[in-house]
């Protein structure tokens, strides 16, 4: 039995350590890491309860481990419906961390572990109960929400969802049957061998290196955002241009704009900190600001985006401004922030209606800010 648990539990971590790291990850590699995730916190549950509990029941039983179980397979139904950007870690494990600081107290002294293990013991059986329950009913609405947002069922992926959640919500009520089984056996408080707070300590270190490698692969991602924004909008930016059949951008025509060269390069490089600088973003700008912030005219301003850009002055800034926002929703995205309302970005970007964003976003991105994000959330691992 420990051989195959050990042997199960190896594997499902390789599974789950390389598949993140694919270029590419279709639908069906999502639901097997699901799957591979639920087994092995499945057969990391029953490893523990009945094998190392065994050993020494009431004593182990302190270990606030329960607290633990029903929130990592909440977060796995989460996973499963694309829904990670709701998760919240921190708050869902503060139970476990403050029931194990608890336990490590009462390892301090006899006296201690005498006094107040009992009044843990039960008290932790309530949590684990009230637990159990919270995060099953939690993984239903998950489902139902999910259902009810498909128009067109996919009744394969609709087996593979349903068989996902009976394992979440069958693998939350597991804990009754422990809970019950320890509430009808007498306590006995004993001090054991060191081992016991060391596999606490080995279950923390777990988690905190997960939360670590997560840190340093979104600090990684996030390297790599701006390059992978730029590339997103100058693919929809010449698909547009393709589609409309506008003409590229006409760079050989700077003597009909300059008198010299000198004179173009230094405009260009004062319009370029204009841009680097977010100035852009204030929605008053006028023609005849921006000529003022570049020492130049606004008939050499209008001259230079019509012949060497193929704009006009409003779509410039607009274009800026909508290159600026989807910098800021891939970063979000990217590091898994929630997009709470669009209405905050875009009046932040400089736009003032909804109706006027939405139109421009359009037309630069060829999709709408909603559409965008649905397909960038598909792109991520």
């Amino acid at each position: 039995m420990l051989l195959l648990s050990t042997a199960v539990i190896v594997i499902s971590c390789i599974v789950l350590y390389i598949y993140p790291r694919l270029e590419k990850i279709q639908t069906f590699d999502r639901y097997l890491l699901s799957i591979t995730l639920v087994i092995l916190i499945h057969v990391l549950h029953v490893s523990i309860v009945y094998g190392f509990f065994n050993c020494c029941l009431h004593y182990i039983a302190l270990m606030p481990y329960g607290l633990i179980y029903p929130p990592l397979l909440y977060f796995t139904s989460l996973l499963i419906y694309k829904q990670k950007n709701k998760i919240n870690y921190d708050h869902h494990l503060i139970p476990f961390f403050l029931f194990f600081l608890i336990y490590i107290i009462l390892l301090i002294s006899d006296s201690l572990l005498d006094t107040y293990g009992e009044f843990l013991f039960k008290t932790l059986l309530l949590a684990e109960s009230v637990s159990s329950l919270t995060y099953s009913i939690l993984s239903i609405v998950i489902f139902l929400k999910s259902s009810i947002r498909k128009e067109i069922a996919d009744y394969i992926n609709r087996s593979y969802e349903l068989c996902l959640l009976l394992v979440v919500v069958e693998g939350n009520f597991v804990l009754i049957h422990f809970i019950s089984t320890f509430s009808k056996d007498q306590i006995i408080m004993q001090r054991t061998d060191i081992i016991n707070l060391l596999f606490c300590l080995i279950v923390v270190s777990l988690i905190i290196m997960i939360l670590i490698e997560r840190f340093l692969i979104n600090k990684e991602n996030a390297n790599g955002i701006i390059e992978r924004t730029k590339l997103v909008f100058q693919k929809n930016t010449k698909k547009y241009q393709t589609k409309n059949k506008l003409k590229p951008s006409i760079k050989t025509n700077a003597q009909g704009v300059f008198n010299s060269e000198k004179e173009r390069v230094d405009f260009v490089n004062r319009l370029k900190y204009f841009e680097d600088s977010n100035q852009f973003l204030d929605g008053e700008l006028t023609l005849s600001q921006i000529s003022k912030k570049l020492h130049t005219s606004d008939q050499l301003l209008s001259k230079y985006l019509k012949n060497e850009l193929n704009t006009n002055f409003n779509n410039y800034l607009n274009n800026l401004r909508i290159k600026y926002i989807v910098a800021l929703l891939t970063h979000k995205l990217e590091n898994n922030v929630p997009i709470k309302s669009l209405e905050d970005t875009y009046l932040q970007a400089g736009f003032k209606s909804k109706s006027t964003f939405n139109r421009h976003f359009k037309r630069v991105m060829s999709q709408t800010p909603t559409e965008f994000i649905d397909s960038f959330k598909n792109m991520l691992p």
